[in-house]
């Protein structure tokens, strides 16, 4: 069907993923040695690494073949962040006030909030702010309207990717130094 466009890599990815457990267990239940490297347990080490090993630069060759063919949809992306009605920035909310509610309490209100605003169909903003006993606890700590809606903003969150890439960078660089 010339139309659809199949997740290949993605799919190659997990599959290679998928066969990993099994290969690790067979290396940790080879990793007893009775003394000094007895014969047979060593042995059996043997093609599990090597799997691994192939199965580890399929996936990366897969995943370069799926960053190379990537493409980007902003408006589509934007899109699907609307429809989720603020509900993946629950945990940037929580985030937000467990420096003033501490952590399980601020998971807890979120959660509550995320509750109603899936209960209600209405974003998890409107929630927050509109069920009095949430606003309440919210201008308890300190927590403005602005900040919420700041927070539920997903143009300003980010989350940590500018420390991933930044160590990604930093790693690709070190690599690039030493040959």
């Amino acid at each position: 069907m010339p139309h659809k466009q199949n997740p290949v890599a993605a799919i190659a990815i997990v599959g290679c993923t998928r066969q990993v457990p099994g290969l690790v267990a067979t290396l940790i239940a080879a990793a007893e040695q009775e003394y000094q490297r007895a014969a047979g347990a060593w042995h059996a080490e043997w093609e599990p690494f090597a799997d691994l090993l192939r199965l580890t630069g399929s996936a990366a060759s897969w995943g370069a073949e799926l960053a190379r063919t990537l493409t980007v949809d902003p408006g589509r992306m934007r899109a699907n962040l609307d429809a989720a009605r603020g509900l993946p920035l629950a945990e940037h909310v929580a985030g937000l006030l467990a420096p003033a509610l501490g952590r399980v309490a601020a998971h807890d209100l979120v959660a509550r909030g995320s509750a109603h605003a899936i209960a209600a169909g209405v974003p998890l903003q409107e929630a927050l702010l509109g069920v009095p006993d949430l606003r309440q606890q919210l201008d308890a700590a300190g927590i403005t309207p602005q900040q919420v809606g700041s927070a539920l903003d997903p143009v300003g969150y980010l989350g940590a990717a500018r420390q991933f890439t930044e160590a990604t960078l930093a790693a690709h660089t070190r690599r690039g130094a030493t040959g």
